[in-house]
Order: C-alpha cells, then structure tokens, then sequence
C-alpha cells in the first residue's frame, strides 16, 4: 500500500503540473496572438483569422483541466460560513458529503462530455471559420476536465473519511 500511495503521489503531482503547465501555454499563446492580431491589424492593416480564432477555440483546454486542480488546492469557488463555523467531526462529515456531491457532478460531467464528444466524432461535423478542425477536438477537453476533476474528488474524500475514521478511533 506504501508504494501505490507513494506511485499515487508522484503520478497526482506530475498531473497537477501538466494541467498547469497546460493552461499557461494555452493562456500564454493566447495573448501573444492576440497582441500580434491587434498589431498586424492596426499598423500594417493586415488580419490572420488564425490569430484571432484560435485563443477563442483553444481555451476550453484551459479551463476545463484546471477545475480539478483549483479543487485539489482549496481554490475553486465556494462559500465558507457553513465549513467555518463547523470543527472537528462535523467539518469533516460535512467535508465528505462536499466530497461526494463533487463526485457525482463530476461522473455526470464525464458522462455528458464523452456522449457530447462520441456525437460530434460520428457526426463529423468541423469547426465553421478559418481554422478547418474537428469538433470533437474541442469538445475532447470536457470529459478531460471531467476526470481530473473526479480523480481530484476522489483523493478528497479518501483524505476526509480516512480523517473521519482516524478520528472516530481515537474518541
């Protein structure tokens, strides 16, 4: 058990850092080919469809990816008067419900981006503009937003109810 947590570790960490790694290249490219479509356009009155197209289409893989990540470092959106006045045990309980209820949004969020995505795959139906792509491609960074964040909700709620136990053991 020692290696597969210690495997698991490394493999979440390593995950964490390409989803990041990710979302800063994708945001990165994004505002130097806006600046060179502002550039080209208003100095040389020059356009690339390309450039002003592809940071709109592009940043879903962005986004997506990042839910889990912002989850797993306590940064995504919540409100925190009901956790902030709890302690203890009932933080925790309620903790592991937060856990489960972002599981099953994530598992329905998983399910809907691989049906969307197998629907557009079959349907073959391309991007209308100057980039000529597949839809599916864009549509492919939902159900991979979806995972990382279950993956993420799952190592959550392990973390509170393996806390949850350890603190039912020690009363």
């Amino acid at each position: 058990m020692k290696k597969f947590s210690i495997f698991y570790g490394k493999f979440s960490e390593n995950l964490e850092r390409a989803a990041e790694g990710l979302g800063s290249v994708i945001l990165g490219a994004s505002a130097v080919m806006i600046f060179i479509e502002v550039v080209t356009r208003y100095l040389f009155s020059k356009t690339y469809g390309f450039l002003e197209e592809g940071p709109r289409l592009f940043l879903c893989f962005a986004v997506l990816p990042m839910l889990g990540v912002l989850f797993k470092r306590g940064r995504h959106i919540y409100v925190e008067i009901v956790p902030n006045w709890l302690t203890g045990r009932p933080k925790t309980i309620l903790m592991v419900f937060i856990d489960v209820m972002m599981i099953v949004g994530s598992f329905i969020f998983l399910l809907a981006g691989a049906s969307g995505t197998q629907v557009l795959f079959a349907s073959g139906m391309r991007v209308v503009g100057v980039l000529d792509i597949p839809q599916y491609i864009l549509m492919v960074s939902i159900p991979l937003g979806a995972c990382i964040l279950l993956l993420y909700s799952l190592e959550s709620l392990v973390r509170h109810m393996t806390l949850l136990v350890s603190r039912s053991a020690s009363n």
